[in-house]
């Protein structure tokens, strides 16, 4: 009977930025908004499949908040793998103070009903990057705020 097992073998940080939120003061008693990050890590996993090594890479991009910085357990962050990305779906853009009420609800991880957005908004305005997570044949949208969204975006393409 042919066995299948897989073990980490390295990962390795290709991308990561972190930003204090404005409204860090604010949220003094709730840590976990202390900092918002994005971490982009790939993975190297080696799998054994009937007696074969292959080895495959897999990319995930890591973001939300944290005390220190988002972590993949964190309950305010979110993890995607970026196979499940629909690559047409990255756009950028820059949001005002005003586009931020008005589109996100406010700031923090917000979601959207008008267009089932989940958005995660760590500035007062600025550049974003945002995509759709297609998993289990369910998509969802997600806007995260970003320092660099023109290098998040080619990531999340696969350039």
């Amino acid at each position: 009977m042919p066995s299948s097992s897989s073990s980490p073998d390295s990962s390795i940080t290709i991308y990561s930025e972190s930003i204090r939120p404005w409204f860090a003061p604010v949220v003094f008693f709730v840590p976990c908004f202390y900092n918002y990050g994005i971490i982009v890590e790939q993975r190297a996993d080696a799998t054994t499949q009937s007696s074969t090594l292959s080895a495959t890479t897999t990319t995930s991009i890591t973001f939300g908040y944290g005390m220190f910085e988002p972590t993949k357990r964190g309950i305010t962050t979110h993890t995607v793998l970026v196979k499940n990305i629909n690559p047409s779906s990255v756009v950028t853009g820059e949001a005002t103070w005003r586009e931020n009420i008005t589109q996100c609800g406010g700031w923090g991880i917000r979601y959207n009903w008008n267009n089932q957005t989940w958005t995660y908004n760590a500035t007062f305005s600025g550049p974003y990057c945002e995509f759709v997570e297609a998993k289990g044949g369910k998509s969802t949208k997600y806007r995260i705020v970003t320092e660099n969204p023109d290098t998040v975006a080619a990531i999340l393409r696969g350039e």
